[in-house]
Parts: C-alpha cells; structure tokens; sequence
C-alpha cells in the first residue's frame, strides 16, 4: 500500500461489525494484545481494542509489505505505541477511540496525534475546565449556555488530547499548558500551531462526533 505525504486516517464504527469479522482481526494480534483485550470488562471496549490494533496492523503491514501478526509493536511511557526497531522512524501512527467509534491516523512524515469524541452534554464541563485548561479557555467556557458550553468544552478537548498524543507525552501534566481556542474560529483544513513546534487540525468527522489531529 502506497501511502501519502498527507496524513490518512480510518473511521471505525463497532456498530458496523460482524463476529467474523472481529475474530478475524483478533487473529491478527500479538499474544500480549490478546491477553489484554480478553481483560476488558466491558463488551464495547474491548470490541474497539481488537478493531483499532487489528486494521492497524492490517494497515502497517500492508505499508511495510508484512502480515499483520508480523508487525512489531512497542509502547512509549505514556501508553503511544509505536514500529519497534529498526522500524521505528518509517510510519508515525495514533488511535483514539469514544463509545462506538475509533479513528486510526498514519503518516509516513512525523510523529502524529488524533483524538475523538462523541457529542454528548457535559453538564460537568466548567468544573472540568477549571481543573484542567488553561485559564483563557475557561472564562470562554464561563461566559456560554450550558449547551454550547459542552459543545467547545469537547472540541478544546479533542485539540488538547490530540496535541498532547503527537508529542508523545501524557495528558495529565499539560491539558493547561497551552489555550486552543484559536481554533475553535478556524475552518476544518485550516491548522494552528497551539503548543511547542505541533500543530492541530480540525478533523473532517460524522456530525455526531468531534475531531482533531496534530502533528510535529
């Protein structure tokens, strides 16, 4: 599989998904991914686990001429995977997944991150923003109805996340680093660097879900 310069990226929905199909990808994973996803209590995620590791090995191999069992996998601190050596440095990739649905980005240039999210009312937001953003972020979400409240909270989210993942450094410690609400004004193919040399992206999803990717 030839790859662009350009980012690509698959939208999954578990809706959409045979029981052949699943044990089909669940066939495609390593011994240790399916260890983990039989620990999953929950029907719905481990679905998501085994569809999001198996198309993308699916993915990888075919862009690396190898079967997908045979892609070597490894995981940074905070949980990125990435190609093992020697590898590592040929295809940059990162899966987010929210309730249903999960995306896998590829990119064959630089480290890239991607977050999803399902849009649902946040009747918690303010108290979430204050903990978590920046302070600009949260008098912007301060001064909105409770229903666009939720509606930017996700999307500010979903830029954060997305930053955050094509750095390769957890959430935890920088969701307030950094506001993004220059891109809450921007169009879909229009990007801002919002933190360090990365820069994020509106990403083009199904009207009930939000979307961002970043890259280095």
């Amino acid at each position: 599989m030839a790859l662009q310069n350009r980012p690509q990226f698959i939208l999954i929905d578990s809706r959409e998904t045979s029981d052949p199909e699943l044990q089909r990808y669940f066939g495609m994973l390593s011994q240790d991914e399916q260890q983990h996803a039989k620990k999953y209590q929950h029907p719905l995620s481990q679905t998501l686990f085994i569809l999001t590791r198996g198309k993308l090995r699916e993915w990888l191999g075919g862009a690396l001429n190898l079967m997908p069992d045979q892609v070597a996998l490894s995981t940074h601190p905070h949980g990125k995977p990435y190609l093992s050596a020697p590898l590592e440095h040929s295809l940059y990739f990162n899966i987010s997944h929210s309730h249903h649905h999960g995306i896998i980005a590829l990119s064959k240039t630089s480290e890239i991150g991607v977050d999803i999210e399902v849009q649902r009312s946040m009747p918690n937001a303010l108290e979430l923003a204050k903990r978590f953003f920046h302070p600009d972020e949260v008098s912007h979400l301060a001064a909105l109805s409770n229903t666009q409240r939720s509606i930017d909270f996700l999307k500010l989210w979903t830029y954060k996340e997305a930053c955050l993942k094509a750095s390769g450094e957890g959430i935890a410690t920088h969701l307030g680093s950094f506001s993004a609400l220059p891109l809450l004004t921007h169009t879909a193919h229009t990007g801002a660097v919002l933190w360090r040399n990365i820069t994020c992206y509106s990403l083009d999803t199904p009207s009930e879900l939000y979307g961002a990717w970043a890259q280095v």
